[in-house]
This record gives C-alpha cells, structure tokens and sequence, in this order.
C-alpha cells in the first residue's frame, strides 16, 4: 500500500492548453521530445499521448527546453529498444495549465497492480508454466470531507 506523508496534498488538472504534434521521442537516457510548435518552459507539466505505451496518457514533468523545437521529460529512460521501438513514438501532447487542489481527504489507500500470470503448457511437456502478462488494475480510493461538496476540488475530481 502506498504511504502518503502528512502533509501532501491531492490535486487534479483541470485546464489545458491546445493539442500540439510530436513528430519522434528519442531513445535516450532522457527521452526528448521533438515538437516543432510547443510552448513548454521548464517545469511545466506536460500529458504525452504517444506510439509507446509506457508513455501513452501519461504526465511528465519538462526537465529542460532544447532549441525551441524539442523538450526533455525529467527521468525518462527510453534507451530500452523492445518496450520503446524506434519510429513508433509519434503523438501528441498537451500542457496542463491548471490544477484544483482537492481538499479534507482523508484514509488514501491503493490496492492492485499485482502481475498477471498467464499458464501455458507445451504439448510435449508434463510440465506447466507461468509467465506474466501485465498488471491488474491499480485502485485508488480516499475519503472526502462531506462539507466540501461545492468546493471547487471536489467539483473537479467528481
């Protein structure tokens, strides 16, 4: 179960700005981003929809800006050519230009993201085997305070 430290706060993105194209992702120890049009300055969080799952509907914090065309995304190792196969890459990408704080949560826990394990036995075999496939589902789940149902965070995360 993850462990949240006092202190931290929950906040959803609720704006964004337009949909840029991104012609290729490196594969690199810090994966750039080729997008010829984009606005990104350092620190910007930006939602990557690419060819690579891993990347696929994820956000990424933008470590640094390269010539105006390109940028890094902070701690992405894409060197790995069979999970980041190279001309697949290709997508969009948008910058996230707001977040709501949620407020009053209380008890956030997660369950899931156990591997999935497939059986298969060879015809030849007596034997059965496991391999993995993926993971399940990860469930987050927190408690609200029932007073905040106008506030703006709660509004957003509903």
């Amino acid at each position: 179960m993850a462990q949240v430290p006092t202190g931290s706060t929950f906040n959803v993105a609720t704006s964004y700005g337009a949909v840029k194209a991104v012609t290729a992702i490196s594969n690199a120890a810090e994966a750039v981003v080729t997008c010829a049009t984009h606005d990104f300055v350092i620190g910007d969080v930006a939602v990557l929809y690419s060819g690579w799952e891993r990347l696929n509907r994820r956000a990424f914090r933008v470590k640094s800006v390269v010539a105006g065309t390109s940028f890094v995304l902070e701690n992405v190792d894409t060197t790995d050519l069979e999970t980041f196969p190279v001309g697949s890459s290709a997508g969009t990408v948008k910058k996230v230009t707001a977040f709501t704080q949620i407020p009053t949560i209380m008890n956030p826990s997660s369950s899931g993201g156990d591997p999935k394990p497939v059986n298969y036995k060879f015809l030849e075999s007596e034997t059965e085997y496991s391999i993995n496939d993926g993971f399940s589902a990860t469930v987050y789940t927190a408690e609200l305070d029932a007073d905040v149902v106008d506030n703006p965070g709660y509004v957003a995360t509903k």
